[in-house]
């Protein structure tokens, strides 16, 4: 007699025609540094390095690895803004809120099929 894994009739089911389509995906949502680094430019539009890096809980190399490669694909930008010190802003770009907005609507589809 074999064992079944518990639960295993209550395991929710993609629909097979586009559960593929659902789990690729550009990277960010399975980065979750990079997901909250958009999330959080989402939201904001903009933050400075310094908040976002406290915010996040990363080192300064940590988070400008993450930033290079959402720089890379035009996801967001960097700004130095000149006030009594200069400070490093970064902000999300159009394309970078078009991207974002369509992995989290992939991302939502995804839960939605969990019951």
């Amino acid at each position: 007699m074999t064992s079944k894994i518990p639960f295993e009739t209550e395991l929710p089911c993609l629909p097979k025609e586009n559960s593929h389509e659902l789990l690729e995906s550009s990277g960010i949502i399975n980065v979750p540094h990079r997901f909250n680094i958009m999330l959080l430019l989402f939201i904001h539009n903009k933050i400075g390095f310094t908040d976002l890096r406290k915010f996040l809980q990363l080192t300064s190399g940590n988070l400008e690895h993450h930033l290079k490669v959402l720089k890379d694909k035009g996801w967001v930008k960097e700004r130095t803004i000149f006030s009594f010190r200069p400070l490093l802003a970064i902000e999300i770009t159009k394309t970078g809120r078009n991207s974002f907005q369509t992995e989290a609507m992939k991302l939502k589809q995804l839960l939605d099929h969990i019951k």
